[in-house]
């Protein structure tokens, strides 16, 4: 599974990838970034998505498409956090909307762990760290991206 955090200023992710509950894949990469989109009249920054590993290239291109809303996921069953110049966004199959996010949310397994982290004030890194030392399907290398450097890189931590 996934965990993926957003602080309002950091995304971050873990790089591990089950399947059938066992370990895939300990460097996957969840985060995305993409300048090019353009989501209610900004600029895309980054995306990272918790769910299927095979949704990455439809959401990408779905992102790159406007995210309209008549994409049916047959299916699938995943969120993903969109960051844009102006806001932060959450999306979900079993909405099917996308609502802005106010001020930080997590998603994935282990998700209440990393939610006890932002309330005792911790960054996305440390959150995403917390959730693997609780949840056995966090874990792996984690990448995250400073949302708010003008230079945008992707940089790796050990979960």
């Amino acid at each position: 599974m996934t965990k993926v955090v957003w602080d309002g200023k950091t995304l971050a992710a873990d790089g591990r990838m089950t399947s059938y509950n066992m370990l895939a894949e300990d460097r996957f990469a969840k985060i995305t970034i993409d300048t090019v989109s353009e989501l209610r009249g900004s600029t895309v920054i980054c995306y990272a998505l918790a769910g299927s590993a095979d949704m990455v290239y439809r959401i990408g291109e779905w992102i790159k498409a406007g995210c309209p809303h008549d994409v049916e996921w047959k299916d699938a069953n995943f969120e993903c956090i969109i960051i844009t110049t102006d806001n932060a966004y959450l999306y979900a199959t079993e909405m099917n909307d996308i609502l802005p996010i106010k001020h930080s949310v997590t998603l994935g397994s282990g998700g209440e762990f990393a939610k006890v982290g932002l309330h005792l004030g911790k960054n996305s890194v440390a959150c995403v760290k917390l959730a693997a030392q609780m949840d056995l399907y966090t874990g792996g290398v984690g990448t995250f991206i400073d949302c708010r450097k003008k230079k945008l890189m992707l940089k790796e931590f050990e979960v």
